[in-house]
């Protein structure tokens, strides 16, 4: 992983690090979850009246797990980001978070994003 992102993955918490596993190595798609997921995460970012400040680095969705790297031009604007993403339905009803705002680098976002378990 590249910097400044490295770090996050460095001092994660062992959780962090496990869904990063999942991530890496994610398996067969059980379904097209990941690019639906992908797409709304995407959306949502570009859309924000802020999003001329944001760089997304990387946002790729694969089988259940999203990871999402990206960097500010302005102090906390991805903090604001993260709670509007955090308040939208279908975050809530769909994914699980990890987030790290890396301290190397405080214009640097790390989080990953577990599918939540489906129930029938």
């Amino acid at each position: 992983m590249p910097k400044p992102f490295n770090s996050s993955l460095k001092k994660a918490h062992p959780d962090l690090k496990a869904r990063y596993k999942d991530f890496a190595d994610p398996g067969k798609p059980v379904d097209d979850w990941d690019m639906r997921m992908q797409s709304l995460l995407r959306d949502f970012i570009m859309s924000r009246p802020m999003a001329t400040d944001i760089i997304i680095d990387s946002l790729v969705c694969r089988t259940n797990v999203c990871e999402i790297r990206l960097l500010e031009n302005r102090k906390y604007l991805l903090l604001g980001l993260f709670g509007e993403l955090m308040q939208q339905p279908w975050m809530a009803n769909q994914v699980n978070g990890s987030v790290d705002f890396n301290p190397d680098n405080s214009n640097a976002f790390y989080m990953l994003l577990m599918r939540k378990p489906t129930t029938n």
